[in-house]
């Protein structure tokens, strides 16, 4: 019987707000002393935008296969689903700017 987390959309809503969290706890670790504003620049004029957003969506893969290992295979695909709108925002940002 499914459980009523087991679903795309759970999946789906964990696996885009977890990145941004992750951003947000790097920003306030590493750069705490910047402003939002300030940081924002920081990484668009050093050109590592792409590459802390891509390591910012590791979270994700524990959570995939937290939702794997726990039978939530619908939530699991949604994380996926996720994981891949990350990764065509990193390749658009990467090479199409």
């Amino acid at each position: 019987m499914r459980n009523k987390w087991d679903n795309i959309w759970f999946g789906l809503v964990l696996g885009l707000i977890i990145p941004p969290l992750v951003i947000l706890l790097y920003y306030l670790y590493f750069f705490g002393y910047m402003t939002i504003h300030q940081f924002i620049n920081f990484t668009i004029q050093g050109n590592v935008y792409t590459h802390i957003i891509s390591l910012c969506v590791i979270p994700d893969a524990g959570l995939f296969f937290l939702f794997v290992w726990k039978d939530f295979v619908y939530a699991g695909r949604g994380v996926l689903i996720a994981t891949f709108i990350y990764a065509f925002l990193v390749y658009g940002l990467k090479f199409l700017m």
